[in-house]
């Protein structure tokens, strides 16, 4: 598995208010026009006129009333068109308060049975399978950790529906953070109530069982999931064996205008999928001593088209051993053509027989549970 990791930053400003703001005063009326140069500047002009106008006035009237009455009349009457004046203005009191949410990272791992191919190398260059390589990446390397520096961190697997794994909190940088391994020893998922983390065995829950991968589907529902704190960015985990479901392509523009990367992680190889297995046993459900009964065993292939393999047939009475009691070739003539293997068994004894159809893969058999 080879892939350039990037890590991604975003901040909101939406959640929880922090304690304090900050405190102005403004005029509503001036936000009504585009410049509110015309508008201070028409509000000058007639107080300018209203002060003449009050001036004039009392200056008439000076001679009926004695000069310290007219100058508090006056005062008096500059105050009312003052304050008429303002509450034209409409003052404002405006408190601003920086409000944070935290920005969270969904990591989607493919968990259908694709995955379970071994075709990725371990470090000590065995072969493992797709899935343990994914988790070796979210358990062992610091991929987690680093993006916990900076968001808070979602684990979800895929197959025919999505199902949310995991969680991580960001990492406080004032705060003891405990370690963001999941706790293998359990199989229960328990949260730590102090950081909102949810550990849970990262082992069993990407185990590839999946009969199906709708990686457009996974996608959709977390791009359009609005819980918790606005979403940075996406990062996939999977073979791409898209078989079901909306096309991953058509959610680009979605992932686009929430402006949340999708970054997507191959896993496998690039190489054709070899793999040789028994696809079906069929025998009859009763047979009787001295007939012969026929039972086959249907062997099914990829990567190995006119390739000849031996199939064995086993059979165990009761807590006895296996024992072989035939053998045949197959050779596969197509890629995924089923080729049905014959055996003829005649039953010594009355009694129950158990029947096990196997085939002696090649060493590049990439996947050995279903030989």
């Amino acid at each position: 598995m080879s892939s350039q990791l990037y890590l991604l930053a975003q901040k909101a400003v939406y959640g929880t208010p922090e304690s304090g703001g900050l405190v102005s005063y403004r005029f509503g009326r001036a936000e009504q026009f585009d410049d509110p140069r015309w508008l201070w500047a028409g509000v000058a002009v007639v107080a300018a006129l209203i002060a003449l106008f009050v001036a004039w006035q009392y200056r008439r009237e000076s001679a009926s009333i004695p000069p310290g009455r007219s100058v508090l009349l006056a005062g008096l009457r500059l105050i009312a068109f003052a304050g008429a004046m303002i509450f034209f203005l409409s003052p404002l009191k405006r408190t601003d308060q920086q409000i944070v949410t935290e920005s969270r990272v969904a990591v989607l791992v493919d968990a259908s049975q694709s995955m379970s191919v071994q075709d990725e190398k371990s470090t000590d260059n065995q072969n493992i399978s797709r899935s343990e390589a994914v988790l070796h990446a979210l358990e062992e390397a610091p991929f987690i950790e680093q993006l916990r520096k900076q968001h808070d961190v979602t684990v979800a697997v895929f197959d025919s529906e999505l199902r949310r794994v995991a969680q991580w909190k960001r990492h406080k940088p004032d705060s003891k953070t405990p370690e963001n391994q999941p706790d293998a020893s359990s199989d229960q998922a328990s949260p730590d109530a102090a950081e909102g983390n949810v550990y849970v065995n990262l082992a069993d829950s990407l185990k590839p069982l999946g009969a199906e991968t709708r990686l457009g589907d996974a996608l959709a529902a977390v791009l359009g999931d609005q819980s918790g704190g606005p979403l940075a960015g996406v990062y996939t985990f999977s073979d791409g064996g898209q078989n079901l479901g909306v096309d991953p392509l058509s959610i680009a523009d979605t992932a686009k205008g929430r402006k949340a990367p999708v970054i997507t992680v191959g896993v496998g190889s690039t190489q054709p999928r070899r793999n040789v297995r028994i696809q079906e046993l069929i025998a009859p459900s009763r047979a009787f001593p001295d007939d012969k009964a026929v039972v086959r065993a249907v062997v099914q292939a990829e990567g190995y088209a006119g390739r000849t393999f031996q199939v064995e047939l086993y059979a165990r009475e009761g807590a006895a051993a296996a024992v072989r009691i035939g053998q045949e070739s197959a050779t596969i003539e197509a890629e995924g053509e089923p080729i049905a293997v014959a055996f003829e068994i005649e039953p010594a004894a009355v009694g129950r027989v158990e029947l096990e159809a196997r085939i002696v893969p090649p060493e590049d058999d990439q996947y050995s549970e279903d030989n």
